[in-house]
């Protein structure tokens, strides 16, 4: 049976999740502006286990014939505070971003296929 978090400290952790979310899709776009990129922001369901549903935010972004997808895929990762998903489509080029703890950056994890992610 999965571990459950008071409502609270739940609501702070993806409030937090959402706003690193945010600050990180902001810096891809503004180095999209600096390429002429097209930028555009979704929004998916996200399921956690600890966390349950919430709505988090989606970034596309387009160049030349491809686009590449960025997507939340976990809050709670090991010796991390998080993993967003970037991959391109179509060729389906997969990398992880992962933030590091306690540093405020993310570190890329090329993906040869998602078999090697479990």
């Amino acid at each position: 049976m999965p571990k459950t978090l008071p409502k609270q400290k739940t609501d702070e952790i993806i409030h937090e999740w959402l706003d690193t979310l945010n600050r990180l899709y902001t810096q891809v776009e503004e180095w999209g502006r600096e390429e002429n990129w097209q930028c555009e922001r979704g929004q998916i369901e996200a399921k956690e286990a600890l966390l349950g549903a919430y709505i988090a935010p989606t970034l596309t972004i387009y160049v030349g014939d491809e686009h590449l997808q960025m997507e939340p895929f976990s809050r709670s990762v090991q010796r991390g505070k998080g993993l967003v998903e970037l991959y391109a489509l179509p060729t389906l080029r997969r990398v992880w971003l992962v933030k590091q703890m306690p540093l405020p950056v993310f570190s890329a994890i090329p993906i040869q296929s998602r078999g090697d992610l479990f």
